[in-house]
């Protein structure tokens, strides 16, 4: 007999003996266990639709009333732990198991979270328990691999958790989870195609899993089929309607088709289920693509996302252990899960590598489990690499504070994987934005500066940031050029007979503005092309919507070409084909500009009013090319003209644009690194400053 039938034996003896009338006692006691197993009916419902917050209150009204139900607790754990509220999700399998000690599910939540948490070792779960739970949970040793892989997973060892993935379903063909938790795990991999492949495996043995569809979303919205991804959204939200991610991810799917309202509607629509933070981040990314949103209600809807995520985790007052002294090695921690080829690697590796270690001491926190040769440059350069995967931010906090950190610095902002929220909570005397997911302030009183240069940010823009403004004396990022970039071809105009323009920018910055001042100007210069290039563009529905959109404007369509998606070699080559490129409004571009000016391609580009509408500006100056900048319609299009009209001077600017890119202070890391460390030791010195004159 084991504890459980036990405990069920003892309750049974303990009732009184040949009773056979209802007492008043009893009949309440019925009465509150029907009403008892409607709300927690109503919970799980509210939980299986995505509504957490709602079926956490749920799970805990069902507590209050009956705290001695395990099951309960449990789900009032997983309901937890998809907030990411880890602590109290294993005080909620705890409670479980404390009355259950042999409840599998509550075991195995618990052995998944804490492995979650970097604690897969904690003495509370042992190896027998980890082994009872794979016996118990039913297909032997396929089930064994499978809760191996999980745990794997969510350490971050991908590779090797797509390999026990793939052993259990080797041994059971029929695994639907291990499917589609393989397809998971490629996809954070950034294999897309093989991630369809295993989801779909998924959902031949379980058709109405709507986390499998809404994965399968996520794996066709990565290679570009943006109308198969929306289908795929939508037909999870008819199992689970209120389900947050994935409204989240559909409204990613409208904004990649350049439906920015519908996609800011929809993100509006999982807010109203529930307040999410990186909903809330995702709304503001999407407003910078739109020119219908006022810099004062940009600036507005940052400062409510502070308002309702940020600032109730600050703390009023926080005693720093950290030495006061403006003279030491400062210890500089970065924040990324962009450590690898990725903007954020391109344009702040060089000038990692470049910083004198005499002065700074450099910690990298790697929120991303994906790994390439640049992220071994980064973990190469690091005086301490830390990865932060699965880790809280609460967990985090206290090592950065553990780990004295003088300055944090975030590479991450609003976009994915971001640890806003932590930087929120004060992880370190200093906190600082700096490059990724770059496009404006980030709202919040927490973080103290922001960096940028003064074509990005020109003085009178102060006013629209909350951090102060820290101006470097050339351009905010330092470039690094991929080592297989192709050598820069003749101009293509030359032996074409004609000018190609181009722009490899995210196509939804291709909006019906932009189109209708190219429109003018294709229309303008005669026998001109146009070649675009986006990941967007794989998808056929929406290419044709792009077509349809330049026709309107009295553009031939065979003048347009869209090209997709391609691996990057090939597509620094295809700026062989271009002669010069076009800059979109009002987001413009960052990486992609300096990718143009790499590749002999100079680029034309109207100055917007917000940081996301201005990164062209201040890369195109940095290199030389500062006559390149418009201000208005009317001179874009004149640019255009004049260059179009004077070939032999825009060949031999072609020939000479890699070397000056080169030798200007776009790529002079060590130049970059000197203005860094400067930077770094000026506001330093000004806390130090501000703690000595408290301290008198």
């Amino acid at each position: 007999m084991n504890r459980k039938q036990r405990r069920a034996a003892e309750v049974q003896n303990r009732r009184p003996p040949n009773q056979k009338k209802r007492s008043k006692s009893q009949s309440s006691f019925e009465e509150k266990t029907i009403d008892v197993q409607a709300k927690l009916f109503e919970a799980l419902q509210l939980h299986k639709n995505g509504n957490l917050l709602g079926a956490e209150q749920g799970y805990r009204q069902v507590i209050a009333l009956r705290p001695e139900i395990a099951s309960a607790h449990n789900a009032l754990g997983a309901a937890l732990q998809a907030q990411s509220r880890f602590d109290d999700a294993l005080q909620a399998f705890n409670a479980a198991l404390e009355i259950d000690p042999d409840f599998t599910d509550a075991k195995n939540n618990k052995i998944n979270l804490l492995s979650l948490m970097g604690r897969p070792d904690t003495p509370d779960t042992t190896a027998s328990d980890v082994q009872e739970v794979s016996i118990l949970g039913g297909g032997g040793e396929a089930a064994g691999l499978f809760n191996g892989a999980n745990v794997l997973k969510a350490k971050g060892e991908l590779t090797q958790a797509a390999e026990l993935y793939s052993q259990a379903i080797a041994l059971d063909p029929r695994h639907a989870g291990a499917y589609a938790n393989l397809g998971d795990t490629l996809i954070t991999m950034g294999t897309y195609d093989a991630a369809e492949a295993m989801i779909r495996a998924s959902l031949l043995f379980d058709p109405d899993n709507a986390q499998s569809m809404n994965a399968l979303g996520v794996a066709l919205i990565n290679q570009g089929r943006l109308e198969e991804s929306i289908s795929s959204f939508e037909g999870s939200l008819k199992i689970r309607p209120h389900n947050i991610s994935t409204l989240t991810n559909l409204g990613n799917a409208y904004k990649d088709c350049r439906l920015i309202d519908k996609s800011i509607d929809t993100y509006r629509q999982a807010l109203a289920i529930a307040p999410t933070v990186e909903v809330h981040s995702n709304v503001l990314m999407a407003m910078h693509y739109s020119s219908t949103f006022s810099r004062e209600e940009i600036f507005q809807e940052h400062r409510l996302w502070n308002e309702r995520y940020a600032s109730p985790l600050t703390p009023r007052s926080l005693a720093f252990k950290n030495k006061v002294d403006p003279e030491k090695r400062l210890r500089v921690g970065f924040v990324s899960g962009s450590f690898h080829r990725h903007p954020v690697g391109y344009l702040t590796i060089s000038a990692l590598e470049a910083l004198d270690r005499q002065k700074l001491e450099v910690v990298l926190y790697s929120n991303n489990a994906r790994r390439d040769d640049l992220t071994e440059r980064f973990k190469a350069t690091a005086d301490q690499w830390v990865s932060i995967v699965g880790v809280t931010d609460e967990e985090f906090v206290h090592q950065t504070r553990r780990d004295q950190i003088d300055i944090l610095i975030d590479l991450a902002g609003h976009s994915d994987g971001f640890r806003l929220l932590a930087f929120a909570r004060r992880a370190a005397p200093l906190q600082v934005k700096w490059v990724g997911g770059q496009f404006n302030t980030t709202g919040m009183d927490a973080i103290d500066y922001f960096i940028s240069d003064s074509v990005e940010t020109p003085e009178k823009d102060d006013k629209w940031y909350t951090e102060k403004v820290i101006r470097m004396p050339d351009g905010y990022v330092c470039y690094d050029p991929p080592f297989y970039a192709p050598d820069v071809t003749a101009l293509p105009a030359l032996k074409n007979g004609h000018i190609t323009f181009g722009c490899f920018n995210y196509a939804t910055k291709i909006t019906k503005d932009v189109v209708a001042l190219w429109s003018k100007l294709l229309n303008a210069i005669e026998d001109s092309q146009l070649i675009l290039k986006s990941k967007p563009y794989n998808d056929a529905v929406n290419r044709q919507s792009y077509i349809d959109m330049f026709v309107a404007e009295g553009v031939d369509a065979s003048r347009v070409e869209l090209r997709g998606s391609s691996p990057h070699d090939q597509l620094l080559a295809e700026y062989g084909e271009i002669d010069i490129a076009l800059d979109p409004f009002p987001y413009s571009g960052g990486l992609t500009t300096i990718e143009a000016l790499w590749m002999g391609v100079p680029v034309i580009t109207m100055p917007g009013q917000t940081f996301a509408g201005r990164h062209a500006a201040s890369h195109i100056t940095n290199a030389g090319l500062g006559n390149w900048l418009c201000d208005d319609p009317s001179s874009y299009l004149e640019r255009a003209q004049y260059w179009s009209d004077n070939l032999e001077s825009l060949s031999r600017l072609r020939s000479r644009l890699r070397d000056q890119v080169s030798r200007s202070p776009l790529c002079d890391a060590p130049r970059f690194a000197g203005h860094f460390e400067n930077a770094l030791r000026d506001i330093w010195g000004q806390w130090c400053s501000t703690q000595s004159r408290s301290a008198a």
